[in-house]
C-alpha cells in the first residue's frame, strides 16, 4: 500500500508526489525573485553611495564632483578646507585604460574580464594615498585623482601602476597577461575640469597610438 505522502519506485528510491514537486518549484522561484530584488536594492544603494558595483571603486559621478571640488579649493572659490588648500595647490589626473580588453573577454570569457577589472582596481586602490580617489569611468577605464601631486609625481606613480599591472598573475588564467596605457595631466597647465580631462584623454590616446603599455604626460606632447 502506498504512503499518503511518498511512494517507493521500482528500485526503492523515494519519489516525490507532483504536489510536493510543484510546491518546491514555487519556493525556488520565490527565492530567486527575492534574490534578484535584493541584488537590485544593493545596486541602487551602491549607486547612491557612489560605488561601482563590480570593482568597489568610486563611480564617474563621485570623480566629477571631487575633481570640481578640488579645483574650487585651488582657485580659492570656496571656504571649504581652506586650511588644507596649501597642501592641495595642485592636483593631477591619471587616466588608465586596459589594453586589448575586448580580446581578453573574447579569448578567456567575461568572467576573466571581470576578474581583471577587480584585480586592477584593487591594485590601484591599495597603491594610492588616502587623499587620492580611484574611479571607474568606463568599461575598462579608470581615473586616479591625486590631490597635492604635480605632474612629475603623478607620472612616477603612473609608471609604478603600469609595471605592477604588467606583472599581475591570475591563478585561474595562468596564460593571461594584462597591460595598461596611461595619460597624465595636471592643474599646473589648467585649473578647469574640462581642460584637465581633455589633456589626460589626449595623452592616453597618444599612449595607445604609440604602442600601448606606456605612460604619456600631457605636458610633454
Amino acid at each position: 500500500m502506498e504512503s499518503a505522502h511518498r511512494r517507493r519506485g521500482a528500485q526503492g528510491s523515494i519519489e516525490t508526489p507532483e504536489s510536493e514537486q510543484e510546491a518546491l518549484k514555487q519556493r525556488v522561484e520565490q527565492l530567486e525573485g527575492e534574490n534578484t530584488l535584493l541584488k537590485e536594492r544593493i545596486k541602487h544603494l551602491e549607486s547612491q553611495l557612489g560605488i561601482d558595483q563590480l570593482t568597489g571603486t568610486s563611480n564617474r559621478g563621485v570623480f566629477e564632483n571631487e575633481l570640481e571640488r578640488s579645483l574650487k579649493i585651488i582657485r580659492g572659490e570656496t571656504e571649504e578646507h581652506r586650511s588644507t588648500a596649501e597642501h592641495h595647490k595642485e592636483i593631477s589626473l591619471i587616466f588608465v585604460d586596459l589594453d586589448h580588453f575586448k580580446q581578453i573577454n573574447d579569448t578567456y570569457g567575461h568572467p576573466a574580464g571581470d576578474e581583471v577589472l577587480r584585480k586592477v582596481s584593487a591594485l590601484l586602490m591599495d597603491s594610492v594615498r588616502e587623499t587620492d580617489i580611484v574611479a571607474r569611468v568606463g568599461g575598462e577605464e579608470f581615473v586616479v585623482l591625486m590631490r597635492g601631486a604635480d605632474e612629475s609625481v603623478a607620472a612616477r606613480d603612473a609608471e609604478d601602476f603600469r609595471m605592477k599591472i604588467s606583472q599581475m598573475e591570475f591563478e585561474n588564467y595562468p596564460d593571461l597577461q594584462v597591460t595598461a596605457s596611461f595619460g597624465v595631466s595636471s592643474s599646473e597647465s589648467s585649473q578647469l575640469a574640462k581642460d584637465l580631462y581633455e589633456k589626460a584623454d589626449k595623452a592616453l590616446y597618444e599612449a595607445k597610438r604609440s604602442g600601448r603599455n606606456r605612460v604619456i604626460v600631457a605636458g610633454k606632447i
